[in-house]
């Protein structure tokens, strides 16, 4: 995992503790999803709309990944999410 992927997932992982997201188990995943050797089903997360937007603003203001909301019927855990930014990240980065 490059130094790029490693950012993105720690901006998810401080989010979503932030908003008070992981409760229980997930904690330990998310260890483990920030890291790179694991995956947490967007199911198993407290994600309603107010929390899903304030990662969605912390991946744009921190790794310029503009990302919409309907990312999240798009993907199934954060893995596939991290994918996503890292890709509008990329893009980002061509077009300047």
């Amino acid at each position: 995992m490059n130094a790029a992927a490693e950012a993105i997932r720690a901006t998810i992982v401080d989010a979503l503790e932030d908003a008070g997201a992981a409760e229980g188990a997930v904690g330990a995943r998310l260890a483990a999803f920030e890291s790179g050797q694991g995956d947490v089903p967007l199911s198993d997360l407290v994600l309603d709309s107010v929390v899903r937007m304030e990662l969605l603003v912390a991946l744009e203001m921190e790794h310029e990944a503009v990302l919409g909301p309907e990312v999240f019927g798009e993907v199934a855990g954060l893995a596939e999410l991290d994918e996503r930014a890292a890709e509008s990240t990329d893009a980002a980065g061509s077009e300047t």
